[in-house]
This record gives C-alpha cells, sequence and structure tokens, in this order.
C-alpha cells in the first residue's frame, strides 16, 4: 500500500509539472544537458586518444631483452603529415644511458645513426642533439576519406669511424620507441627486430584517417544529399504538382549551388577536386541542384501570363464594400421622438429614449412592415436592434 500510494504521488507530482509550462522549459533544458554530457566529453576524449601517445606508443629494445644499463634511447614522434606531398615527419631525440654518457649527457664516444635514408653523425664529447627526418609514405589519395599510407624504414645506431677497435666491434643497444601526435589522423607502428641484423630495427608505419574525421566527412556527405534531395522534392512539386510558391523560394538553389563548394572543402584534410568524396556526394549534388535550380526559375518565367489593366473584370477591380450599420425607419432618422410617444412600438421607444448613444443612420432605408400584435403583448426585438441593445450597454 505504501508503495502504491508513493507511485501516485509520484505520478501526480508529474502531471503537475507537465501542466505548467516553466516545469517544461526546465526538464527540456536539464534533458538537453544531459544529451550534451552523454555525447560531446565522450567524442573529445576519444579523439585525443585516437591521435595521442598513449594510443600509438610502441618501443623494442635491440637486443631484446635489453640487459644491460648502457644503451642509447632513440624516440620518434610522428608530428606532421603531407599526404599530398607523400612525407612523414620525424622528430628525433636520443639519450645515451650508462658508459656512453660523460657528463651532462655528452656522449663518451662518437657515434653514426641511420634513420631511413638519412645520415646523422653524433660527435664525441658533445650532446646528441634532436633532429627532424623525412620518410616517404605510399597511399592513395583519391580515396578519401578512406585512404591509408604505409612506410618503412630502417633505424641503426653504431660506433663512429675512427674509434678503438674494440668499440667498433660492439653492438651498442638500443631502445626505440615511436608514437604519433598528428592532427586528425591515426598513426599506428609496429617495430621488428630481425636476427640476420642485429643492430638494425625496422619500423613499420601505417596512416590512416582518426574515427572521428571519418565520422564528420560522412555527415557532411549526408548534409549534401540531404540538400540536394530536397531541392529535387520542391522542383517535383513546381513542375509536376503544379505547387504555387513564391518567387524568391526558387532562387535557394543558386545560393546551394554556391554553398555546396564550402561545405565540401571545410571537410578535414580534403584533396584537390576527384577525390572519392567527390565521386560519391559532391558532383551528384551539385549537378542535382543546379538542373533543379534551372527548373524552378524555368517554370516560374514559362507560367507568367502578362494581363493588360483594361482586361481585368469587374471583380478584380471591385473596392471594399464599406462597413454596414443597422437600418432604421424613415420616421426615427427624420422626426423627433419622445420616451413617452405611444404611437411607437416599444423598442423604438426604448431606442428613442437612449439619446446618449448614436449610431449611423441611412434614411429611406427599407424597413420590414410592422406586424399586429395586441398592446399588452411584448414585441421581440430583431436581429438589427439586437446587436444595437449589445452595443449601447
Amino acid at each position: 500500500m505504501a508503495s502504491h500510494s508513493f507511485q501516485q504521488k509520484v505520478v501526480s507530482f508529474a502531471h503537475l509539472m507537465w501542466r505548467r509550462t516553466r516545469y517544461r522549459r526546465i526538464l527540456y533544458f536539464i534533458l538537453m544537458v544531459i544529451a550534451w554530457i552523454a555525447i560531446v566529453p565522450p567524442v573529445y576524449l576519444t579523439y585525443l586518444k585516437e591521435g595521442g601517445k598513449d594510443a600509438s606508443l610502441k618501443s623494442v629494445t635491440n637486443p631484446s631483452p635489453l640487459q644491460t644499463p648502457d644503451y642509447v634511447e632513440i624516440t620518434m614522434v610522428a608530428q606532421e603529415v603531407n599526404l599530398v606531398k607523400h612525407k612523414l615527419k620525424f622528430y628525433v631525440s636520443t639519450t645515451p644511458f650508462g658508459k656512453y654518457q660523460a657528463n651532462h649527457q655528452e656522449l663518451a664516444e662518437g657515434m653514426q645513426a641511420y634513420y631511413g635514408f638519412q645520415n646523422v653523425e653524433y660527435p664525441k664529447g658533445k650532446k646528441m642533439q634532436a633532429v627532424d627526418i623525412s620518410v616517404p609514405i605510399l597511399g592513395y589519395p583519391r580515396l578519401f576519406p578512406f585512404d591509408t599510407y604505409g612506410a618503412d624504414f630502417e633505424v641503426s645506431l653504431s660506433a663512429a669511424a675512427g674509434n678503438n677497435t674494440d668499440v667498433e666491434a660492439e653492438n651498442i643497444p638500443v631502445r626505440l620507441v615511436v608514437y604519433g601526435e598528428a592532427q586528425s589522423l591515426t598513426i599506428k607502428s609496429k617495430l621488428n627486430v630481425y636476427r640476420d641484423y642485429p643492430n638494425m630495427i625496422v619500423v613499420d608505419v601505417q596512416v590512416q584517417r582518426a574515427s572521428t574525421t571519418l565520422i564528420f566527412c560522412i555527415f557532411l556527405m549526408l548534409v549534401m544529399w540531404g540538400l540536394a534531395l530536397t531541392m529535387v522534392l520542391l522542383s517535383f512539386q513546381i513542375l509536376v504538382e503544379r505547387r504555387q510558391v513564391a518567387p524568391n523560394l526558387t532562387i535557394i538553389g543558386v545560393t546551394m549551388m554556391f554553398a555546396l563548394p564550402a561545405l565540401r572543402n571545410s571537410q578535414p584534410g580534403v584533396p584537390t577536386l576527384g577525390c572519392a568524396s567527390d565521386i560519391l556526394t559532391f558532383f551528384w549534388c551539385l549537378f542535382m541542384i543546379a538542373v533543379t535550380a534551372i527548373v524552378n526559375i524555368l517554370s516560374l518565367v514559362l507560367r507568367w501570363k502578362y494581363r493588360p489593366a483594361s482586361t481585368l473584370t469587374s471583380s478584380e477591380t471591385k473596392t471594399p464594400d464599406a462597413p454596414s450599420y443597422p437600418t432604421y425607419p424613415p420616421d426615427l432618422a427624420t422626426s423627433q421622438a419622445t420616451p413617452g410617444d405611444s404611437s411607437l412600438p416599444i423598442h423604438h421607444r426604448f431606442s428613442a429614449a437612449s439619446s446618449s448613444s448614436t449610431l449611423p443612420v441611412t434614411p429611406n432605408a427599407p424597413y420590414p412592415p410592422p406586424t399586429s400584435m395586441r398592446h399588452n403583448e411584448h414585441m421581440p426585438p430583431s436581429d438589427e436592434m439586437s446587436s444595437y441593445y449589445q452595443h449601447i450597454r
């Protein structure tokens, strides 16, 4: 019983809130805030994780496992990707540890590094300076936004020429760390160590569009299709169903023709015309909007008929009628009636007595003949006098 009464109270309270507009608006606002919290922050966090360090971090040691404190750590960060020029730019920093480190992270011995297609010399007694290297990537930009790119290169570190023979013969242990921080792209790497090349690490990099970028591009493609199909539906109503629309509504297609390229270029990282997104959406939508805009304007032009002023009918040139007022018999319009005049009917006597309320009177207006009635019988007022009584009250 207690639970049933509690449910009734909750239902009655809900009905009370729903009947009041102010409470409904507050409820709508709370629902919008909840929807925003449920959608926007998770999407933002997903975007940060996709292109960030945590999702793309890969590390390997050579030899593996690394059982010595004497090694050199190489960190490669993919910061910039130029898909048009097929270039992947890395920021490379190196840090010596153990016997390879002198005072203040200076090198105890000279070293030579090989990053892809670029050689870097690290002189003895100096810090290992960070460098920028470019690696070529292969892909097919015409598949945007579903394009993927790949690159593979080698990383090795050896003693510089001119050092002692014992140092040259020694393999320098390396710990390699690779991750990406490119905007609107997902960079995945795979690090391999081969037995035949004990002094080398092979890096395999895959670059593709982030899922948030892909979803946004698909959304813009759907928007373009929605605009184009709406214009086709409007053109069908005007051309086939002969819908009468305002002339300025037919110009909306021309406006869309100029807005569609800007909408297409708002896709992140979109290449020049001719990619898969254009074949799936832009070209077709632009063609449909252009055709429907021409059809709408042409329909308005061809259906217009010129009619001179002399051919207008009387109904088209007729002026509005003047407002109608109640009419009265001629004797009321011209004579001075007194309240006690028994020659007038009862309702005429009452109207004559109301001298403070006057209405426009039309002389010689048609008035129906009075009906015969007994002296002591009250005559019901006519429709015109009823409206007059309401007016004076």
